[in-house]
């Protein structure tokens, strides 16, 4: 190896002194491959200028060759000059319309222009002239285009006519997945691969996908099934230990979600959405300790995941953790101020560790992401409440009215605290309207003021109450 490198740096010197020789004016003969070897050498090495002054004097000394107006029209659409590189491959075709790379280049510059059908009406010409063993090449771009335009059911077409040509095609398998989950055509991909696996019962990639078309269609049962199938003949395709591990995540089995996620995990180079599944998995389990290892994974490869913050912070929470939970709550906040969930936990944990003005602000801010939130307006009206501002509370509560519509908590959160305040008519008003709406509700006013469950009057106004 070593020698053939050694003699290919000495040609291509050679060829490059011949070239300099011959622009300086001395008579140098090179040959049509010589010039193709200098101009892919200098293009190999980010000469582009270079590689055209090479090509422009190819092209003048053999005029009747398209093979380097074709070169030099893909450099061209390469220095994003497409029109001077379309001109260049109409000269070509008229000199050599048996050239299909005239006619795949023709269809990039097209599809980067927008023009997809003309991009199309050329590889159908290329589709024509090239040999067997380079039609699947063609059928590729044509998928290329037309998922390029979102003609996906299109797109399916021809991956299917590749595979029907190259059945280990893995690109054409992979990609074949990614048009079926976006037009959610998950009975008819059962169809063809159960046709396709039939004929090619090895193809682990076609499992894969058969076992994706099954999940995506709710037969979880059928798609574990296939998912057997993929390991039983590749147990290290990581892409199908990572799908089958978010199908059991799905399904509630966390354990064996996360065995596979780390099997994935152990196959590929690590991602930020992998570290952060397998955190999720960890905090279902509650073992809250390795799922935080899996989330500062995620935030380590991502400083700005909002999300693997907010979960860390809900690991230390179901550890009443307060104060590290209120940490990790705030980071969350500062890389997504727009989540109103975040600002809710924040509003909780500041409360849990007294810093109640900071508890109401935060949500507050919640409720100005999220006016229709019910549950935010009746916390916010507790918190005022406790923090000794009754009318704010209430306030809140007809603000909380007026954009999520009537509620018996909202009646229920009324009487409590006017009862606590002395106003036993106007309580008793709001109570027997709650009790109306939603008899069983009314433990909300016990939750929030605790000896009214000993008043006997508001004991004798529920009981009339009860069915």
């Amino acid at each position: 190896m070593r020698e053939f490198e050694d003699n290919y740096r000495e040609e291509i010197k050679e060829l490059v002194d011949q070239f300099e020789a011959m622009r300086c004016g001395q008579s140098v003969h090179l040959e049509e491959p010589d010039f193709e070897e200098l101009a892919d050498y200098f293009e190999d090495s980010g000469k582009s200028e270079k590689a055209m002054e090479v090509l422009d004097y190819a092209v003048q000394r053999f005029p009747f060759s398209a093979v380097f107006l074709v070169h030099k029209a893909a450099l061209l659409s390469d220095m994003l000059k497409p029109d001077e590189s379309m001109l260049l491959l109409e000269k070509a075709e008229a000199m050599d319309s048996g050239d299909s790379d005239i006619y795949f280049l023709k269809a990039d510059i097209f599809v980067s222009k927008g023009m997809h059908q003309q991009a199309i009406d050329a590889l159908s010409k290329a589709s024509e002239i090239c040999p067997p063993e380079e039609l699947a090449d063609v059928y590729m771009n044509m998928a290329d285009i037309y998922e390029d335009w979102e003609k996906f059911n299109e797109v399916i077409f021809w991956l299917t006519k590749t595979l029907e040509l190259n059945p280990a095609h893995e690109e054409a398998l992979n990609r074949m997945w990614f048009c079926v989950k976006i037009l959610e055509s998950y009975e008819e991909s059962i169809l063809f691969h159960e046709k396709f696996i039939d004929a090619n019962p090895y193809c682990y990639m076609a499992w894969h996908n058969l076992a994706n078309a099954y999940a995506g269609k709710g037969d979880l049962e059928k798609a574990m099934s296939a998912f057997d199938f993929v390991f039983a003949i590749n147990d290290e395709y990581e892409y199908a230990h990572r799908d089958c591990g978010h199908l059991h995540y799905r399904l509630g089995s966390y354990q064996k979600a996360a065995d596979h996620l780390l099997l994935a995990l152990g196959l590929s180079k690590p991602y930020k959405e992998l570290y952060f599944t397998l955190g999720l998995c960890y905090e279902h389990l509650n073992h809250y300790s390795r799922a935080r290892y899996f989330l500062r994974k995620a935030v380590n490869l991502d400083p700005n995941f909002s999300e693997a913050f907010f979960k860390t912070g809900d690991c230390y929470k179901a550890e009443f953790n307060w104060q590290h939970a209120l940490i990790s709550y705030q980071r969350a906040v500062k890389q997504n101020e727009e989540n109103h969930e975040y600002h809710a936990a924040l509003a909780q944990t500041y409360y849990q560790v007294d810093e109640m003005n900071h508890a109401m602000e935060a949500y507050k801010k919640a409720i100005r992401l999220k006016p229709d939130m019910m549950i935010y307006r009746i916390e916010l009206s507790k918190y005022e409440f406790e923090n000794g501002d009754v009318d704010e509370a209430m306030l809140t509560i007809d603000k909380g009215e007026d954009a999520c519509g009537k509620n018996s908590c909202f009646d229920y959160l009324r009487s409590a605290f006017l009862f606590s305040t002395g106003k036993r008519k106007q309580a008793e008003e709001f109570l027997e309207r709650g009790l109306i709406a939603d008899y069983n509700g009314h433990i909300l006013m016990y939750e929030i003021v605790n000896h009214l469950e000993n008043d006997q009057e508001i004991t004798r106004i529920i009981e009339q109450y009860k069915s």
